[in-house]
């Protein structure tokens, strides 16, 4: 399985075939996928004036029942801490 990606468009084919590979391995399912890009970004969804429209990649997860979570960089959170 190679999971080097050589452009932005590879993402959602490359994850499902890591979530396919660990879910037969393991014998468990993909729950929740993590980002550092700080709320969306081109992978997960994007935003127009009015609303959020979830990308290809936001759907697939929103329809597999996967939680996406975000890390925001250099949040106010994260330099108390």
């Amino acid at each position: 399985m190679d999971l080097l990606l050589h452009e932005k468009l590879e993402s959602l084919d490359s994850f499902k075939e890591f979530k396919a590979t660990v879910e037969l391995k393991f014998s468990v399912k993909i729950k929740c996928v993590h980002s550092d890009r700080g709320g969306g970004g081109e992978f997960y969804e994007r935003y127009n004036e009015r609303t959020k429209n979830p990308g290809p990649f936001a759907r697939f997860l929103q329809g597999g029942n996967i939680e996406a979570t975000y890390h925001v960089w250099h949040s106010t959170i994260e330099w108390c801490c």
